[in-house]
Parts: structure tokens; sequence; C-alpha cells
């Protein structure tokens, strides 16, 4: 038997990699003093500020000895709650919010902290809140969102505040985006998303603004990226359709946690890389959540809030140390050195992406011959896609749902089976016309 070393584990399922390093991972972390959902949050410095949401009625739950936290009798609050991540405590002494809120965004610029938007018991909010930290006081700002909106995603970048999607007046969906310069001290509506949503993430990554997931009638898997030069590009749809998730960056990877998918509340999480636009999936958090906050601090992800399945608040508060990429071996026919992703999108209708990965890592040979089919449930074979060299590098191709004579194949489910001399790989394909 070959010796083989390990730095980290690596397993594959259909493609898709769950990768556990010890060390790694998600671990609870000192409990949200006020449990709340529907919350915002942001950093400053090593610092967090968990801001607003919906909180059990304290007098209530007293009246009625509630111990179970359960989501029965709740209330729009104006907490707020700064968490330090360097002594893993609270501060509970920070200044309420003017305006009690709950689905609101929060952002940092300048060393402030503004919160947008969001709804309270008379419904959506227009005021902007401004908090000094220094002074430890909220003032109500002199400006407002030109469309005022619940359920959006707000970054700062390049010094500018951006304010995506969300609920509008009487519940519709949105797809605007709104920019505020500090310089004008004004909102500016700028270029559109693709898709109408709420409920959605979004994170900044080398400049540019990746907005993920939401609500459209139903749980979303779409990605799209902002360019300030050519406006939005829909992306590769992540694994899982999730809203009421959460979005971190962490060394140029982008991960999402969370939220309510079609089947009902998650934990896992999922890893987006941008150079090769491949998703990866992670360890899952401890506890289900939705409607919850996230913010990176220190390359770790932080989490607060959320309700869970089982229709309770989530106080627990998890942190995520990513586990590293590179994996150590020297045993040359392992997975880590080649690679077959899964299909997006799957299911599919007219066409799926299908990519893989063959390593450079064995200096023996500059290339290989590859052979990826496409077969039936009998194991019929249907079409071959590839039956060539090929040298180390990534490779992308499309399938559109067709066998070898260009005849349109049937709904159901089919196998893609790469192969590379001993190696093999299969990946699960599902047809819905």
């Amino acid at each position: 038997m070959k010796k083989l070393i390990i730095k980290s584990s690596l397993i594959l399922t259909f493609g898709v990699f769950v990768v556990k390093t010890h060390g790694a991972g998600w671990k609870n972390k000192s409990t949200l003093p006020t449990p709340r959902y529907g919350v915002c949050s942001v950093r400053l410095g090593s610092n967090i500020y968990v801001i607003g949401g919906v909180a059990q009625d304290d007098g209530l739950a007293k009246r009625n000895n509630q111990t179970n936290n359960s989501l029965d009798g709740n209330e729009v609050t104006d907490v707020v709650e700064k968490y330090s991540q360097s002594s893993n405590s609270w501060n509970t002494d920070i200044e309420g919010l003017e305006e009690e809120r709950y689905n609101a965004v929060a952002a940092a610029l300048n060393g402030k902290i503004y919160v947008i938007g969001g709804r309270n018991d008379d419904g959506l909010v227009d005021e902007i809140e401004i908090y000094d930290p220094g002074a430890n006081v909220w003032e109500t700002a002199s400006h407002k969102l030109n469309k005022t909106r619940e359920g959006a995603a707000a970054v700062v970048s390049g010094g500018k505040i951006y304010v995506i999607g969300g609920y509008g007046s009487g519940g519709v969906y949105l797809n605007s985006m709104e920019v505020f310069n500090p310089a004008t001290n004004s909102w500016q509506t700028s270029s559109s998303m693709n898709y109408k949503r709420a409920s959605l993430a979004a994170v900044v990554l080398d400049g540019e603004i990746y907005a993920l997931g939401g609500y459209h009638y139903g749980p979303l898997s779409v990605v799209e990226k902002y360019n300030s030069g050519s406006g939005w590009t829909t992306l590769t749809d992540m694994p899982t359709s999730r809203g009421n998730l959460a979005a971190g960056v962490i060394n140029s990877k982008i991960y999402v946690m969370g939220g309510r998918g079609q089947s009902g509340i998650l934990s896992s999480t999922d890893c987006y890389y941008p150079s090769s636009e491949t998703w990866i999936t992670k360890e899952s958090m401890k506890n289900a959540r939705e409607n919850f906050t996230a913010q990176v601090v220190s390359s770790k992800i932080y989490v607060f809030g959320g309700s869970s399945s089982s229709q309770t608040f989530v106080n627990s508060v998890e942190e995520y140390t990513p586990a590293p990429d590179a994996v150590e071996y020297n045993d040359p026919i392992i997975p880590e050195q080649f690679v077959l992703y899964q299909n997006y999108p799957n299911p599919f209708n007219n066409h799926t992406v299908i990519k893989y990965i063959l390593s450079n890592k064995n200096q023996f040979f500059s290339s290989q011959y590859v052979n990826l089919t496409i077969y039936n449930v009998q194991g019929q074979q249907v079409i071959t896609l590839v039956d060539e060299l090929q040298k180390p590098g990534s490779y992308q191709l499309t399938w559109n749902g067709k066998n070898i004579f260009s005849m349109e194949q049937t709904s159901g489910v089919y196998f893609c089976v790469l192969k590379t001399g001993s190696n093999i790989q299969s990946i699960k394909l599902i047809l819905a016309k």
C-alpha cells in the first residue's frame, strides 16, 4: 500500500468536496445577550455591532414564565450590542436605535455606522440613522433612500455605500441598487440587477460586488457580480437555493451559509472560488438558522441571531475558521489531483456546464488520455463529450441534453463519468424538461 500523508481529509460525493481539517470549521462562542432575528450587523475594527431585529417581549415572557426561547410574543427592538472578537465578550451599554426596526441593513463608513431601511410595527422605515461610536449616540440622517425597502443587502466599496434589492412598498420585489456618496451626502439610483429579489446577501471581492441568493417567490440560487464598468453579470449558480442567508469573504473566496432553502432552514456552508467559478461544500454550522447576520474578523466568520427550524430564537454565536485549501499527498491518484465538479445548473432544462481539473502535480506525464461520457440510468452510453489527450489544466464544456445523434433526451437522471488512466469519477445530472 502506498504511503499517504494527509494534512486535511478530503471526501468526494458526486463531485462536491467536503473539507474537514483539525482546528477548522464551526465552533460556539459567547451567546448573544438579546436573542433576536431579522438583525443586521456591522464591523468596526475587531468589534461587531449587532443591531435591531425582532426579540422576545420580556414582559410577556416573564408573565408566562417562558424559558423555551419561543418566537411567540415577539416585538421589534431597538437594541444594539457590541461583540469583541478579541475577548469573546459583549458590551450591552450601547445606545439603542432611535427607531425600532428589523430587516434593515447596516454599513460602516468613515468610522460611523449607517442603519438603512427595514420595517417596524407601522410599516417600512425610511429614516437612516448614523451612529458615532466615540460619542455613543445615534442621529437621524438628512438624506434618505430614493426607494424605501427592507430585506435588502448593503456593502461598502470605494468609499460609498451600496444598497441592493429588497422588498419595496407593497411587498414588491426590487432589483434596483442605490449608492450613497458621502461627498454629496446623497443617494443615486445605479445599475439594477438582472434578477429581482429580497433577503439576499452581498459581499465585495477585488472591488466587485457579488449578490447571492435571496427570494423571488421562493429561494434562489442565482449569483450576480457588479463591475462599475460593465454592470451586472450572472455567474454560476450556488449549489443550494437559499434566502435569508449570510455571506462573508476570506482569502479571496466567498462563503455563504444558512438561510431557508427549498426544504426548510439550512445549516450548510458553501464556498465559491472565483478563479475557477466553482463551488465547494464546507462544514455545516452547528445550528440551522435564517434571518441572521454575519461578519468577518481576522479571517474568521462570526454569525449572530436568527430563527431556527423549530421556530425558536438562535442565541448561539458561531465562529468559522476555514480549512486550508492545500492538501499534501505523495499518492498521485487521489482526488486532489483529478477533480470532476458537480455540473451547474442541476437540475437543468436545455444545457448544463461540466467542469473538471487535470493536475500537473505528477510531473512524469505532460498529457493524459481523457474520456468524458454521459450515460443513462440503464448504463447505456448517451454521448461522449471528450475522448482525447489533454494537458494538465482546468476544462469546461456544455452538454445540451442531446445524444450522439442530436436527439433530445427525456427528463430523468443521467451520469457523467470522467476517466483518466485508472482514475474514474462520476456525477449525477438531472434533466428536467
